[in-house]
């Protein structure tokens, strides 16, 4: 990454072939010679119209959305507090842009003190230290905490739509990196953070090919550190729409 950035510096773009870059092979603008895919990388925008517009667009996005999913914001809410004890949102600090820290929400599909459980402690240094190895990319949950209205909410994403706050907010947008708590985030290689010189998003290319076969920690970074020089409109609604069929095809918690 830093003889990538250096030729940024020097030159505005340049195109790059490694043993990672067949992850984003598929890009629709990835060039191909005799076979090798070659992905286009420029600096991160300083363009003041296109931030202005993607930080109007998702905060606009973001109040319809909240207001149009207002009914399943109140049934959810409810089915959570009649049928477990405990808090209807889960709040824990995650990475932002720049490495800042900010609450995150979600609804709660967990028994309350499922993130204390000294298995899953251990489950997740083990993650930190696999991925950092190349294995293949898994979430870290113990099911057995999972509520049976939690795994509802979780297959569909529904535990995910108080995110909408925290772009309203300011601390997220709809698309970027995926966001990471401070833990995951200290243990991660440098080259791993530089994904967050941009705010992280409620979705991104990550969540589109995470659930692929082969798909690996490394992999998922190189998606993220690509969007965030190479975003557009464009590129935003193809993410969006991209990740609605996913959530339609009950694919969101894979």
């Amino acid at each position: 990454m830093d003889l990538i950035e250096r030729c940024i510096r020097l030159f505005g773009w340049v195109d790059i072939h490694s043993d990672k870059s067949s992850a984003l092979q598929k890009s629709d603008n990835a060039d191909s010679f005799f076979e090798i895919p070659f992905i286009r990388m420029h600096g991160i925008s300083d363009n003041l119209l296109l931030k202005m517009g993607k930080r109007t667009f998702d905060f606009a996005a973001s109040l319809i959305g909240i207001l149009l999913l207002s009914p399943i914001y109140i049934g959810t809410a409810l089915s959570i507090k009649l049928t477990t004890p405990g808090p209807v949102f889960y709040t824990k600090e995650r990475v932002g842009k720049n490495g800042k820290t900010f609450a995150f929400y979600k609804f709660r599909s967990m028994a309350v003190g499922a993130d204390q459980d000294e298995s899953r402690n251990e489950k997740i240094k083990d993650f930190i230290q696999n991925q950092q190895e190349g294995e293949m990319l898994s979430k870290v949950v113990n099911t057995a905490y999972v509520t049976p209205v939690g795994k509802f909410i979780r297959k569909w994403a529904i535990d995910e739509l108080p995110q909408l706050f925290n772009v309203l907010k300011g601390d997220m947008a709809l698309v970027g990196p995926r966001p990471v708590p401070p833990a995951e985030y200290e243990h991660e290689d440098e080259w791993h953070q530089r994904r967050f010189r941009i705010p992280p998003g409620c979705t991104g290319l990550w969540k589109l090919y995470a659930s692929k076969d082969g798909v690996t920690f490394n992999d998922t970074v190189l998606y993220d550190i690509y969007y965030s020089r190479n975003m557009s409109p464009a590129m935003d609604l193809m993410v969006i729409f991209g990740t609605i069929w996913v959530i339609l095809t009950g694919r969101a918690d894979g």
